[in-house]
């Protein structure tokens, strides 16, 4: 198999992946709906008839079976059209035109990760500092993804110091005299975040993978030159021409289709942060009673006598909207919580609603819940916890042991 047919393959499938691997978009978010729509019955065919796995139109996302089953459609595809183009004779003619596209395309969508995920953490979007019922839930019964998580959540100046290296990655990527240490920078931090998604479990294996090896692809023309600068340690000239920017001959066509794209990279790694004025989310604003409570008092009256008796220890108010109960077992439970006037109306996973009174003190920092809660009737008094003088909160340094 020559090897010129490997690269556009290569090429068409990372072109493929970009266009439908579906990513949470700011200014478009339809890429989901378009890969959904065009691929939707053919994975769901292929999970029943070829795999045997069950199979109800779930959406494509992160490592589910939907993503594997995609780039496994994306893959045979980019082996299909890259047989017809590759004996093409107008691809063959503007063979160089079309693969420094790709190779422009594939590198300005890194660009485009890698400062979208920059920023994100510079502004501790994606590694926020941990909820409460995170922090008074024991380390051991923790699952190993929420402990990474939470322990990169609490140190804002290691989410500074990552996101400026993936920020100083990008922008290295998107000039010319500099692409190639930006693709060797972006392989190292990529290779780095593919080791975390297995060792912690993280559930972005696949695409993390799919980063990495479209990056490799850009940098392989060097691969050589590489080995005899770092192996070989001979003097050698990098070269730049398999990712120049030459789809267009207009000096100015170029200039202003660079200049919009970094703009677009720009606006799309900003846009939420712009429109919350949010740039730092451990300040951001909290829900009405966010926090961890302690049980004070914890009044119950049997309401149905065939049901368990929860010991409730603590409750938390979560910031997406949750109300999580902890026993004395350490054991949590979930409702999705809903505040109006008077009551707290909490919804269990099965769509059953109840209600709780509740009454709020700021003097003494108490709240109060009453109703019927697991067949029990209670009265629970919780006393509002300080979880952010906790001592994983602090940020504490010390230049010696003493």
């Amino acid at each position: 198999m020559p090897s010129a047919y490997i690269k556009t393959c290569g090429l068409v499938f990372g072109f493929l992946g970009i266009l439908f691997i579906p990513i949470p978009f700011n200014l478009f978010p339809y890429q989901a709906i378009i890969s959904n729509g065009i691929f939707g019955k053919l994975i769901h065919y292929i999970a029943i008839h070829l795999f045997n796995i069950e199979h109800n139109y779930q959406e494509i996302s992160s490592d589910s079976s939907s993503m594997y089953i995609l780039i496994l459609i994306l893959f045979c595809t980019s082996l299909l059209l890259s047989v017809i183009v590759f004996y093409n004779k107008k691809w063959k003619q503007n063979s160089q035109k079309i693969n420094s596209f790709f190779l422009t395309t594939i590198c300005y969508y890194l660009a485009l990760m890698l400062f979208k995920y920059g920023i994100d953490k510079v502004f501790k979007s994606q590694f926020y500092l941990p909820e409460p019922n995170i922090l008074y839930t024991p380390l051991g019964y923790l699952d190993k993804d929420i402990l990474f998580w939470s322990t990169m959540g609490t140190s804002y100046s290691y989410n500074i110091f990552m996101g400026a290296i993936q920020l100083l990655s990008a922008l290295l990527l998107l000039v010319k005299r500099t692409r190639v240490i930006g693709l060797l920078l972006s392989c190292g931090i990529f290779t780095h975040i593919i080791a975390i998604n297995f060792s912690f479990d993280i559930s972005v294996k696949l695409y993390s993978i799919f980063l990495l090896m479209i990056s490799l692809l850009i940098l392989s023309p060097n691969f050589y030159r590489l080995y005899k600068i770092f192996i070989l340690n001979r003097a050698t000239r990098l070269t730049l021409s398999s990712t120049s920017f030459s789809i267009f001959n207009h000096s100015s066509r170029k200039g202003f289709l660079k200049t919009f794209v970094i703009l677009f990279i720009l606006l799309e790694a900003l846009f939420p942060y712009l429109e919350s004025e949010n740039f730092n989310d451990d300040y951001a604003n909290r829900p009405f009673l966010h926090g961890a409570y302690a049980v004070e008092r914890n009044l119950e009256t049997p309401y149905l006598s065939n049901r368990p008796r929860p010991n409730i220890q603590r409750f938390f108010i979560h910031r997406n909207g949750y109300i999580i109960f902890q026993d004395n077992n350490n054991l949590m439970t979930d409702y999705r919580l809903t505040i109006d006037n008077k009551h707290f109306i909490l919804t269990d996973y099965s769509l059953n609603q109840q209600k709780l009174t509740y009454q709020y003190s700021e003097k003494d920092k108490t709240l109060t819940l009453q109703g019927i809660y697991q067949g029990v009737r209670h009265q629970i008094k919780g006393k509002v916890l300080d979880w952010k003088s906790l001592p994983v909160m602090r940020n504490k340094f010390h230049w010696t042991v003493d």
